[in-house]
């Protein structure tokens, strides 16, 4: 918002008061008093912040977003490895044992991996902790434990 919004703001709240009014169209050079100079630099500033604020929450990189950018390594703590592909709400984890698909959700640093099996389904349940450029999957329950233990994820590297 510049000086000449924060003028009309000003103009329209007093439009009652005996002065009188300045045009819309009016240029502004530095503004006509001190109250509307203060207002008009408290929302230049605070749109200045909201703004920083943006670009930095942009730049910086949310885990799900992170996960989907690129296949992943994974090392499992039962002595498997493989690989795992994220989309935005399915992964695929491959190994030398088998190939599995699992629809999951991501919340904050809990990772729900659902399996949907007839008869039985369940839900595998890790605490996301990333350590550097890899991603540790902590088991939460027992089921997780027992299907997959602890996985390490790390960037596949390209040859």
């Amino acid at each position: 918002m510049g000086a000449r919004s924060c003028l009309r703001i000003q103009d329209d709240h007093h439009h009652n008061d005996s002065r009188p009014r300045r045009p819309a169209d009016a240029p502004t050079v530095g503004g006509s008093s001190p109250v509307l100079g203060r207002m008009c630099r408290r929302l230049s500033r605070a749109g200045v912040t909201v703004l920083l604020i943006g670009v930095m929450t942009g730049c910086l990189s949310d885990t799900s977003t992170d996960l989907q950018e690129q296949p992943w390594v994974v090392v499992s703590s039962n002595g498997e490895g493989g690989e795992m592909i994220f989309t935005s709400s399915t992964v695929r984890y491959d190994s030398s044992e088998f190939t599995r698909g699992y629809s999951y959700t991501l919340d904050e640093d809990v990772l729900l991996l659902e399996i949907r099996d007839i008869p039985e389904s369940t839900d595998l349940v890790f605490l996301v902790e990333r350590d550097r450029q890899d991603y540790h999957l902590v088991p939460e329950t027992e089921e997780a434990q027992e299907e997959l233990g602890e996985l390490v994820l790390s960037p596949m590297q390209d040859d």
